[in-house]
């Protein structure tokens, strides 16, 4: 595949783009700023050394003031904490607030919409083989559109996602945007998944057309955190609407890593919420499908942004 060398003018980041994608404007797939992808005529290659560089002069820059924002917004953490110690986090605690899970959740659907424009259709759960056993998961098949083609390449799709070749070459490089950043950056275990039933947006291997979403869109289900999911991020496993359990923040049911409240949820206009441990059943039920015709209000799940 014919790929564009690029460099975010924003945060430095080399990356290849697929030469599809030239002179399309876009999210970094890092520091998520708009960017115009060069076309194929008028590329001047840059190379990593020379945006690590430019990265390190940069930080040498703003080193001093840096350090002296740090020290004020420690001070400043210490004094309001004094103040109202319920409402501030504690001095090294390591809980991330809730919008950077929401960004997760946020990057994946922009990959799931630049999949769709590409593709003309949703990413099945997973890709099965001939005998119809399970191959490769839906995570596996967002990863060029995640910044990740390099990472991609290295899979080998002719082969199960747990075959020797695929977990040496990635099976430990678990990209960060499949793993909340409460917890630890080396671990393979994803935080999303996906619910999958013959009458969601995923079922299987099953690809589903942007049409066949008859609901609102914010009404419908897409993507949703899930706590110890004890699920390889390459596994080709998600949530079954048969068997799951539909209550939030309970012993058997779906749960999040940080919040005791509830759960972040991606819907298909892209939004992210953080759905309440007091929704019904039959409502998360009910965003689940794809066309339902389910009367839901959804105006007590305010969009993450809004949230804190």
């Amino acid at each position: 595949m014919k790929t564009i060398p690029f460099t975010c003018p924003h945060c430095g980041t080399y990356t290849e783009v697929a030469a599809d994608y030239a002179g399309q404007n876009g999210p970094c797939a890092a520091c998520r700023k708009p960017v115009t992808i060069p076309d194929l005529a008028n590329i001047k290659k840059v190379r990593p050394s020379n945006a690590k560089k430019l990265t390190k002069a940069l930080t040498f820059l703003v080193s001093s003031i840096g350090l002296l924002v740090v020290f004020l917004g420690i001070f400043g953490v210490i004094f309001v904490s004094a103040l109202q110690p319920e409402s501030i986090p504690f001095l090294g605690r390591t809980v991330p607030p809730p919008a950077s899970c929401a960004a997760n959740l946020e990057r994946i659907h922009v990959a799931i919409e630049a999949y769709v424009k590409e593709k003309g259709h949703y990413p099945p759960a997973y890709t099965v083989d001939k005998n119809g056993k399970p191959m490769h998961s839906w995570r596996v098949l967002l990863l060029p559109y995640l910044g990740e083609q390099s990472l991609f390449s290295k899979y080998d799709m002719s082969v199960p996602w747990d075959d020797q070749a695929n977990m040496r070459a990635v099976g430990s490089k678990m990209p960060e945007v499949f793993n909340c950043p409460d917890l630890d950056a080396t671990r393979d275990e994803t935080s999303y998944m996906v619910i999958c039933g013959p009458t969601l947006v995923f079922d299987g291997p099953t690809e589903r057309k942007p049409e066949e979403i008859t609901d609102k869109l914010s009404d419908t289900l897409l993507v949703i955190e899930v706590a110890d999911t004890d699920v390889h991020w390459m596994e080709p496993v998600d949530l079954s609407a048969a068997s799951m359990t539909w209550t939030i923040n309970t012993d058997k049911g779906i749960g999040s890593h940080h919040s005791t409240t509830g759960i972040h949820v991606l819907t298909a206009d892209g939004r992210v919420r953080h759905v309440d441990d007091f929704t019904p059943p039959e409502e998360l039920q009910g965003m689940a499908t794809r066309g339902g015709g389910e009367s839901i209000d959804t105006s007590p799940w305010e969009p993450e942004a809004n949230a804190n």
